[in-house]
Parts: structure tokens; sequence; C-alpha cells
């Protein structure tokens, strides 16, 4: 296998979090071992600060062996009132980044591939105008939330699929959605993987830093504390079974929102007593909170996967997700989790009765990992990935 100059585009990059990020981090530390991998992304640590200057931050990055470039985004409020009528869209996602643009008109190296991730991102729309105009090869990674195609199946969004070389989807379903405006056969399954195995004595007792005692059940939310992931959603369901006196505790893990913020201070002692509302965590925290937790819920509407109920399955943790179509295809319901409607916390308190059980939990848990061995194995779906830019490389 001959060694790639490969250009990977993204909209933000390590310490960054999100789904499509932290798959791209994966990807490019994969490749890099083989092939000569630059990234080029924004400055944008936190997602608001695509469109609000105030939220960037200044943030110790870390230490790649590859190149990674960030270039500074121009937030719509600073956009020169002349570049809203050049042949290029400027939208409401963005991110808009003018020394981007120019990177890519003079790159510094000739590439012999180029991958970007992810809709309904900006960024994209140079990345694609690059590669056509100096013929390079493109990969679309495009990560479709199917519940929202205004946003991720516009005009835009069709143009960049069908100027791709090759678009590689995270589900079968994804697949059928974009099979209607592209050729099939240049669109690849390949969902995202983790890390199938993990050294848990250096893991810490999170009940016993909380202060639980072991007949409690404690329940864990990992993600963007916003609307749309479902958080106010499980703490609407949290007063529910707090109200019938249940031993139950929730853990919120990962960055802030205002909504989330202006709710939560309005929580009643009683409530707030029963949640622990925590920040960002490290790699070794985050898998100390799966390690420890009885109840994995995110029950959100906005997904192109949900690769976090994979991190719970590497834990034998029964997951409760949302019954929309890119989760329908990772959590089987009644078998290694279950399925609720978003924004009905009446049955979201009732899944999680369910779970008050041990053995209905151990027999999700269990199911849920042999599920994560035989799909969702990161070492084989990134060799995967691999094959798939060594021969789009060579058209």
């Amino acid at each position: 296998m001959s060694n790639l100059k490969i250009l990977f585009l993204v909209q933000r990059f390590s310490p960054a979090l999100g789904g499509s990020e932290q798959l791209a981090e994966k990807y490019v530390d994969y490749l890099s071992q083989k092939h000569e991998v630059d990234v080029v992304t924004t400055d944008a640590i936190e997602l608001d600060a695509f469109w609000n200057d105030s939220k960037k931050q200044n943030v110790s990055l870390p230490s790649k062996p590859y190149s990674v470039q960030r270039f500074s985004i121009t937030t719509p409020d600073k956009i020169p009132e002349n570049y809203f009528s050049q042949h290029f869209p400027i939208s409401q996602p963005g991110p808009f980044s003018i020394d981007l643009w120019k990177f890519l008109n003079h790159p510094q190296k000739k590439y012999d591939l180029i991958i970007g991730t992810s809709f309904p991102y900006d960024h994209l729309i140079p990345s694609v105008f690059y590669s056509k105009i100096n013929n390079i090869p493109f990969i679309l990674i495009p990560h479709l939330h199917l519940q929202f195609p205004f946003l991720y199946l516009n005009a835009t969004k069709l143009s960049l699929l069908s100027q791709s070389d090759a678009i590689v989807v995270n589900t079968k379903r994804e697949k059928s959605m974009i099979k209607k405006y592209v050729d099939d056969e240049k669109v690849f399954v390949n969902p995202p993987g983790i890390i199938t195995s993990i050294n848990k004595s250096d893991l810490f007792n999170v009940r016993k830093k909380l202060n639980l005692d072991s007949d409690s059940i404690l329940v864990l939310f990992v993600g963007r504390k916003s609307t749309e992931k479902g958080v106010i959603d499980l703490i609407e369901s949290a007063k529910i079974l707090i109200s019938e006196n249940h031993n139950i505790y929730f853990t919120f893990v990962g960055p802030s929102t205002t909504v989330f913020e202006q709710y939560y201070s309005k929580l009643n002692s009683k409530v707030k007593k029963h949640i622990f509302n925590i920040d960002k965590v490290s790699e070794n925290e985050k898998w100390s909170y799966f390690h420890s937790c009885d109840i994995f819920v995110m029950p959100s509407k906005s997904e192109s996967f949900g690769i976090v109920y994979l991190e719970a399955w590497l834990f034998h943790k029964p997951v409760i997700g949302c019954e929309i179509d890119a989760v329908k295809e990772v959590i089987d319901d009644g078998k290694n989790g279950i399925l609720v409607p978003f924004n009905e916390p009446i049955k979201l308190s009732q899944a999680l009765k369910k779970l008050f059980h041990k053995n209905l939990r151990d027999e999700f848990g269990e199911h849920g990992f042999k599920k994560l061995l035989s799909k969702y194995d990161l070492e084989k779906n990134v060799k995967i990935f691999e094959n798939i830019c060594t021969e789009i490389s060579k058209l």
C-alpha cells in the first residue's frame, strides 16, 4: 500500500467534543501511521464559537504526530457585505473562514486525496471546490441527521454529495436516504467504532466519590447539555421518579448550554439533591462514570449514529435512546436497550423503571457488549476506511 498525501478537513478538531469530531480524530490517528496526513480545521472548540466570538476559548491543544492547521472563524456579524454576493452560499450553520478559503486556493503541497466531514457545515464547500479544480479525489463523511432533511439535504448539500467521489455513511438507513440522489456504488457503509478493551484498573469508584450507597440506581448522561440531546427530558423524567421516592441519582457529564443552565438554576433543592451536574472530564474520568453507572441514557433527537451507546456497552451497561432512524439501527429495542419517543418524559421514566431490575440490566448490557464486538470494533472499521481511501485515491 503506497504512502498517500491526504488532506483531512473537519469543522472542529481535538480537544473539541462531538461524535463526528472524535471519529475524524480516530481516522486521522490511524491513517497517519502509514500516510502523510494534514488536518485543516477551524479554531473553534465549542460549537457556539461558529456564531459567537465570546464563545471562543484559549485551551491547551494536544500534540499530534501530524500537522493540524486551525483557521480563524469570521462570525456572521463580521462577514463583509460583499461576500454575500459571491457564487457560494453563506448559511446559518457556518463556519465561515476567509483564511481557510485562501489556504485552499493556494495549498502548500499536492495531495492525493481529500477527506471532508461533516454536514451541515460550510467548510466543506471550499474543500470540494479545491478537489474539483485540482482533479483530486474527494471522500465525504456527511453524518446525516435524517430527521432534519431541510438542513442536511438542501440544494447545497445535495450538490456536495453529487460532486463527491465516495461517500462514507454510518448506517444502512443513511445510505438508503442518499441513494435517492447519488449512484449507489459510491456510497459505503462503515459505522464508527471504539476500542473494545480498556484497562479498568485505572478507573476510580464514582459511587464512592459521590457518596452513594450500593443499593441506589445511578443513571448517566454524557454529551452536550442541549435540548435536542434530550437532557431536559431526562431531568423531567427524574422529577417523576424522585417524587415517587425512588432511590435514584442522575449524573450529567459534558459541556453546558445557556438553555440548560437557565433551566437547571430553577430546579428545586429536592431534585438537585439527586443530580450531579459535571462539566467536561478527562478520558479516564469519563470511563470511570460509565463503569460505575447502572443505566446510560441519551434520549437525543439529533444523531447520525450515537457512539456513546457503544461506550456504555463497553462496560456492559443497558442504554436508553430516542426512537429516531439512526439510533434504531444501533439500539435493538428490548434486547440491548430501550427506545423512547422524544419529549415524552413519562415514557422515559417508565423505561427507567423497567431497568430497575438488575437481571434485565445485566441481560441488556451483555447483548450490547456482544453487538459492540461484532459490529463496532474500531480496529476493524478504521482498516475498512483505509481500504476505501486507497481505492478512491486511484480514481
